[in-house]
Order: structure tokens, then C-alpha cells, then sequence
């Protein structure tokens, strides 16, 4: 015999108000050498030292899905198109009951794995689901109540069956649109049939788990309880896992302190008058004999006798001494200083504007 297992632990990967959840397994498979070690450890360690082919075969799943749903004006939905009307063909296959099976991969292990999972069961509009946390003054106009029930039976069933060829060959569906989903959710399912169920029973190879999960949540608490089982055999003893949709916690009220959202006023600056106008610089005294040169004494004029011709070099200091005088007032020099300074100011206000 087959040992079937999962490894690791069936995990509750969503828990949401309304129903909505999301539990998920592997299988692996180990050889009837494998299976004889009283430890799990030690039997997949052995797991990797044998030949994938003596691991070739399908994992059988029987999904039995049960839901019921109360509305808010107690009107109760359980069946498969009822709630896919309510939820506005959000939520489907709610009530159904199926066939499906897992391929391997080389090292035992299925090559997908397996979720048991369901949408939020409430009303829909275009924007999503209409679901409100109890505070809220339009839960009790669109809150629900129910409880979903999913048990999967599961078995390996080997090549070296003398049946195995037939078993592939009942009619299983195979999903070729990714558009247009079935119950199995892509893999390949039939729809149950008590037929079909005993036929691949009889082929079992291995030992049989049952994984049960079950979703409630009511009026006065829609925060969805979920609680999942698996078991070795329909007498085995079932390892559970629990976990509740966790509670949004409140947002704490902000307490604005009056001081903290009006700060105080900085303290008025006192001036001190001495400080805050200087003293005038003193007035420079300008001596009327500095700022006006006095005039060359003129030499008398000699009577029957030229006037003697003032030297080159004399007219040549006079000119540099005018010249000297010229930018002393200000006239040329002083206004090409104060150009500069004009554009210098041009200069810093378009820098300053650039780098706003």
C-alpha cells in the first residue's frame, strides 16, 4: 500500500467577514518501502532515494460543497443558483458535489496543489461586495448570516492498476477556458455519480484522508469562524486547526491639543532705541579751499615784450591734472562704478529666479 499525506498541514491562508476564506493543501505520495517507517521523517527521506517510477498514478478527490445563506429580511438561500442570483453571479458552485483528481510530479507530490475557498457571500453592485462592519448604518440593511460545509475524501490510486487506463478514459472534463471556470476549478472533474465514485474506489491504492472545513458567521458577528480537520480514515484521528476573520480595530480618536494646533505667539521683541536706530555717521566738513583749488597766480604782463610760451610739459601735467580732477567728481568713473553695481543686482535677481 501507498502512504497518502499532507505535508505540510492544510493552511488557512484567508479568513474574511461574510464566508470568504481560503484553505490550502499539497499531497505527497510515498512508496510502499517508503510507508513501512514508523517515523514520517525517516519515510520521506527515503522518499528521494527511490525511482519516480515507483510513483506514477492520480489522486482521487470526492468534494461534497453544502452552503446556506439568511439575508437580512430572513430569506434563506441553499442552492447552487439562488446564491449565484443573490450575489450577482459573483459566487458559484456554493451547493455541489464532484470528482477531481491531482497529477504528480517526478518527486510524489501533486503538481498542483488544492483550495478549498468561497467568495464574500453578500449582495454585489458594480463597485464590489456590499459588506459593512456592524457600525456601520447600512449593515443591517445588507448583512447575512450562514455556514459552508466543504469535505474532501481523497485516495491514490497507482499506474499498475490493470484498471488505471479505463479509469482515465470515464469521461473526465477537461478545462480549456480559462474564462469559463468549473467546480474543480481547472483541474480534471466529473460530476459526482455513485457509478463513477465506487469505480475508482475500488482501484484505491493508498490509505484515505478526509479534510473537512467548515465557515460560519451570523448577524451579530459577521467575522467568519473557520475550522479545519484532516483525518487518516473515516475512524482516523483528526488533526484540527481553528482561526476566526480578524476584528478591524477602530482608528483611536486624535485629541488635538489647543496649544499643540495653535501654537503660542513667539514673545514681541523689544527694541531698544539706541539699538535698533544707529547713529548717524557725522557730517563730513568739506573745507571750501580742499573742494576749490585756488587759481594760478597770472604773471603781470611785461611791457614791449612777449609773453613768454608755457612748456610742453607743464601743459601735459595740466591735462593729466584735469583729467585727475574730471573722475575725482564722479562724472565718468563714478557712473561706470555705479553700472556695475546695477547689474550685479540684475545678475543675483535672475539667479533668484531661476531657482524658484
Amino acid at each position: 500500500m501507498y502512504t497518502l499525506r499532507v505535508v505540510p498541514a492544510p493552511e488557512i491562508i484567508k479568513c474574511d467577514a461574510f464566508g470568504d476564506f481560503d484553505v490550502y493543501k499539497d499531497f505527497t505520495v510515498l512508496p510502499p518501502s517508503a510507508s513501512k517507517s514508523s517515523r514520517a521523517s525517516k519515510a520521506v527521506s527515503k522518499l528521494s532515494s527511490h525511482s519516480p517510477l515507483e510513483v506514477k498514478g492520480i489522486i482521487v478527490q470526492c468534494v461534497s460543497k453544502t452552503t446556506t445563506v439568511t439575508d437580512a429580511n430572513n430569506i434563506e438561500y441553499n442552492t447552487t443558483e439562488d446564491i449565484k442570483t443573490f450575489t450577482s453571479n459573483k459566487v458559484d458552485f456554493s451547493n455541489d458535489k464532484y470528482l477531481e483528481y491531482f497529477t504528480l510530479k517526478p518527486d510524489a507530490t501533486s503538481e498542483t496543489g488544492d483550495s478549498f475557498s468561497t467568495g464574500v457571500i453578500v449582495q454585489y453592485d458594480q463597485s464590489g461586495p456590499l459588506s459593512y462592519t456592524p457600525d456601520d448604518p447600512e449593515y443591517n440593511t445588507y448583512k447575512t448570516e450562514g455556514t459552508i460545509s466543504m469535505v474532501g475524501e481523497n485516495w491514490f490510486i497507482s499506474a499498475d492498476n490493470k484498471n488505471y487506463n479505463d479509469l482515465l478514459a470515464m469521461g473526465w472534463v477537461v478545462q480549456t477556458d480559462a474564462t469559463n471556470l468549473n467546480p474543480a476549478n481547472g483541474l480534471n472533474y466529473m460530476p459526482y455519480s455513485k457509478g463513477a465514485y465506487d469505480k475508482l474506489k475500488k482501484c484505491i491504492s493508498s490509505n484515505i484522508l478526509i479534510h473537512t472545513v467548515v465557515a460560519k458567521w451570523t448577524f451579530e458577528d459577521p467575522y467568519t469562524v473557520i475550522t479545519s480537520s484532516l483525518k487518516n480514515g473515516p475512524r482516523g484521528k483528526a488533526t484540527t486547526i481553528s482561526t476566526k476573520a480578524v476584528v478591524p480595530e477602530p482608528e483611536p480618536a486624535q485629541i488635538i491639543s489647543p496649544t499643540a494646533a495653535f501654537p503660542e505667539p513667539e514673545p514681541a521683541q523689544i527694541i531698544s532705541p539706541t539699538a535698533a536706530v544707529p547713529e548717524p555717521e557725522p557730517a563730513q566738513i568739506i573745507s571750501p579751499t580742499a573742494a576749490v583749488p585756488e587759481p594760478e597766480p597770472v604773471p603781470e604782463p611785461v611791457m614791449n615784450q612777449k609773453p613768454k610760451a608755457k612748456s610742453s610739459r607743464k601743459k601735459r601735467w595740466k591735462m593729466r591734472r584735469i583729467t585727475s580732477k574730471t573722475n575725482v567728481a564722479g562724472n565718468g568713473g563714478g557712473r561706470k562704478r555705479y553700472t556695475r553695481r546695477i547689474q550685479t543686482k540684475r545678475r543675483m535677481k535672475t539667479g533668484k529666479h531661476v531657482r524658484k
